[in-house]
């Protein structure tokens, strides 16, 4: 896993299962000012449910969610 990301995934490890849900709704169905960051936390929150039931696959970085068009 990317270092980069480790302080993502202790953070996630932290929140409650309902906290993790309510993460989850809020990057879906929030404001879709940044759609890009908001689909890679829904993927983080997503990755971290699927950690917790035992599925092992990697957490990718936000730029695999992130359109370069957004970053200008």
């Amino acid at each position: 896993m990317d270092a980069s990301l480790q302080a993502i995934v202790a953070a996630l490890a932290e929140l409650g299962d309902d906290e993790l849900s309510a993460l989850i709704t809020t990057a879906n169905s929030g404001p879709q000012m940044a759609p890009g960051l908001l689909a890679w936390i829904g993927h983080a929150a997503n990755w971290e449910q699927h950690r917790r039931a035992g599925s092992d696959f990697p957490l990718q970085p936000p730029a695999a969610a992130i359109h370069r068009a957004d970053w200008t």
